[in-house]
C-alpha cells in the first residue's frame, strides 16, 4: 500500500521516476500489461500524462517486437539463419509496430556476423587458387547474396554481387584453359 501511495501522489516529484522504474522492470520480466496498466493509472496525473503516452507506445512496441525477436532467435539459435532474416525483414510491415529500430538492428547483427564468415569462407576458399575452391567460394557468396536479397538489400549495395561477378569471370577463364588444354592434349 505504502507503494501504491507513493506512486499515484501527484504531489510526489519522484511518482515518475519510481513508476517510470517500475514499468522498465516489469518489460524486463516480460509482464507488459502489467506495465500498461500502471502506465494507465499515471495518465491522470497532468504533470505526466504526455511522459506517460510516449512511456505507453514504447511499452506496446516493445510488447509487438518481443515475440518476433524470440522467434527469431529460436532460428538462428537452430542454424536457420535465412528463416530468422524472414521472420524479421516479414515484421518491417507489421502495423501494431511503430519503431522498427529493434528489429532494425537485429538484422544489421545477423548479417553482419554471416557476412563476416561468408566473406572469410570466399576468401579462404578462392585463396586455395583452384578452380574447387573457387567454386566453393562463389557458393559461399551466393548463400550471402540470397541473405541480402531475403533482407532487400538492393544490388548496388549488395556486399556480394561485385565479389560473385568477378568470381564467375574467373572460373569462366579457368574453365576455358581447361577446355584448351584437355583439346590439346587429345590432339597429341
Amino acid at each position: 500500500d505504502l507503494i501504491y501511495e507513493a506512486q499515484t501522489d501527484s504531489s510526489i516529484q519522484n511518482a515518475w521516476q519510481l513508476n517510470s522504474l517500475l514499468v522498465d522492470i516489469y518489460s524486463e520480466l516480460g509482464d507488459y500489461d502489467l506495465g500498461l496498466r500502471l502506465l494507465e493509472k499515471l495518465a491522470n496525473i497532468q504533470e505526466v500524462s504526455s511522459l506517460v503516452a510516449k512511456r505507453r507506445e514504447r511499452l506496446l512496441n516493445i510488447k509487438n517486437i518481443d515475440p518476433v525477436l524470440a522467434k527469431a532467435q529460436s532460428e538462428l539459435d537452430q542454424g536457420n539463419r535465412a528463416r530468422a532474416l524472414e521472420i524479421l525483414t516479414k515484421a518491417r510491415s507489421d502495423q501494431s509496430i511503430t519503431d522498427f529500430s529493434m528489429i532494425e538492428q537485429k538484422i544489421a547483427g545477423i548479417l553482419a556476423e554471416i557476412s563476416a564468415e561468408l566473406v572469410n569462407k570466399a576468401d579462404t576458399q578462392a585463396g586455395k587458387n583452384t578452380f574447387a575452391g573457387k567454386t566453393e567460394a562463389l557458393a559461399a557468396l551466393v548463400e550471402l547474396r540470397d541473405l541480402e536479397k531475403i533482407c532487400q538489400i538492393p544490388d548496388d549495395d549488395s556486399m556480394a554481387l561485385p565479389r560473385i561477378k568477378e568470381l564467375s569471370t574467373d572460373l569462366d577463364e579457368q574453365k576455358q584453359m581447361k577446355l584448351d588444354e584437355l583439346a590439346t592434349w587429345s590432339r597429341e
